[in-house]
């Protein structure tokens, strides 16, 4: 299974309330995925980043994590990035939002902040944090992790079970405010199967 360092992520954003342990089995080898039906300009996970030099290997407690990526997406250093992330439930045929959904509005500004939900799964593990902390996404910072054990379970406010989509965007505006042509766009899916309660 070829598993790259954003999905560490997934599992973040998915991880503020504390009432029952859940775990996501993906659905696809590649984790990945385009967003169907996307505008001109829209750009998947591998025009975000370059995940070539990131080392994963799936163990029974967890996926162990190494090796560094590379932002690509061609920005401008003092853009500000606009993420947003949403939890979306395959229903009857149709992908359904749910209560979950974060929005960094500058992202840039909080990457590196120890309360967010991504910090312990993501950058949190950052060996090089002193060097890339004020490039942001910019192309050409590269984040070098040091070895780290990710788990794919979490604990989270009671849901339904079954086959969901993490929905990511993000968006970047140059300093007019003016959004730069072209933005990101990728879903990971899999199935949510609870562990235990509470």
């Amino acid at each position: 299974m070829n598993l790259k360092v954003f999905l560490v992520v997934i599992f973040a954003t998915l991880s503020h309330a504390k009432e029952a342990l859940y775990e996501l089995a993906l659905s696809d080898e590649n984790i990945f995925s385009a967003c169907p039906d996307t505008a001109p300009g829209t750009l998947d996970i591998h025009g975000f980043f370059d995940l070539s030099e990131c080392l994963t290997t799936l163990e029974e407690d967890g996926i162990i994590i190494s090796g560094n990526t590379t932002f690509i997406w061609d920005i401008q250093p003092q853009d500000r990035i606009k993420m947003v992330v949403k939890l979306l439930y395959f229903d009857r045929g149709t992908w359904s939002p749910t209560f979950f959904s974060v929005i960094a509005h500058d992202l840039c500004k909080s990457m590196y902040d120890s309360r967010q939900p991504w910090y312990p799964f993501w950058t949190g593990h950052v060996k090089n944090v002193e060097d890339v902390m004020d490039k942001c996404v910019n192309p050409g910072t590269k984040l070098i992790y040091e070895t780290y054990n990710m788990s794919p379970t979490f604990n989270m406010k009671t849901i339904r079970e079954g086959l969901y989509k993490v929905h990511y965007n993000l968006h970047a505006f140059d300093s007019d405010g003016t959004e730069r042509p072209t933005n990101i766009c990728f879903d990971v899916v899999g199935n949510l199967l609870k562990k235990s309660g509470v």
